[in-house]
């Protein structure tokens, strides 16, 4: 989960806290007075250079997508007032941005919460962070493309039917975008490969029901 990482705020998973059986009036778990919760960006600027690690989660279209990366154990805080925290322990991790994505601003900070996963390594937690900009990427291509949200009808079973056509295309049109290109850099756009496949049905439509040989369907499409 992402979070701000200017107010989220945790204390280390460390931390010894103060328990609700331990005290009649105390209903959560707590933080000791003399503890002060931080923030992402306070602990990131307490991390040394040499204390990221570089990872490339992926080969992106003009060079490989890659960022800084630090991680650490911490617990959620829930309320500062009484000092309340969460139960669970979770990683958080922390990207310092470094240019080699095009969604980010070089040197800004990101940071995510990752719980129930507590035996898995730097390099996976950087993958699953990173896969939200497929899944955003998906969303916007079958809305603008392929008129997913389009659907006027008011059951569940015609939203169902358009949403599964929707993926269909959306299925075909990737793997003729696959088939554009020899690698990552010479894939035509999603756009430009649903314009081909409009203009290829054109074309077969008139040299099938007009009886126009190919050059001339292809001059009038």
């Amino acid at each position: 989960m992402d979070v701000s990482p200017s107010s989220f705020s945790f204390v280390s998973e460390e931390t010894e806290l103060l328990r609700p059986e331990d005290s009649p009036h105390r209903k959560h778990p707590a933080y000791p007075e003399t503890v002060s919760p931080e923030t992402p960006e306070e602990v990131a600027d307490g991390i040394g250079d040499d204390e990221w690690t570089e990872i490339t989660w992926n080969e992106g279209t003009q060079e490989p997508m890659s960022g800084e990366f630090y991680r650490t154990r911490i617990r959620t805080v829930k309320r500062k007032d009484p000092r309340w925290v969460s139960d669970e322990t979770g990683w958080l991790l922390l990207k310092k941005n470094h240019g080699g994505s095009d969604d980010d601003e070089d040197g800004e900070l990101k940071a995510w919460v990752c719980w129930g996963v507590d035996d898995a390594s730097l390099e996976q937690l950087v993958s699953w962070s990173q896969v939200r900009w497929t899944i955003e990427q998906f969303h916007r291509d079958i809305k603008q493309n392929l008129g997913a949200d389009e659907y006027q009808g008011r059951t569940w079973k015609g939203v169902h039917h358009h949403l599964a056509v929707v993926m269909l295309a959306h299925g075909f049109v990737v793997r003729r975008r696959l088939e554009t290109g020899g690698n990552q850099s010479d894939f035509s756009s999603f756009e430009e490969v649903i314009s081909q496949i409009v203009r290829e049905s054109a074309i077969q439509g008139l040299i099938e029901d007009k009886g126009c040989d190919r050059d001339r369907a292809e001059e009038l499409a």
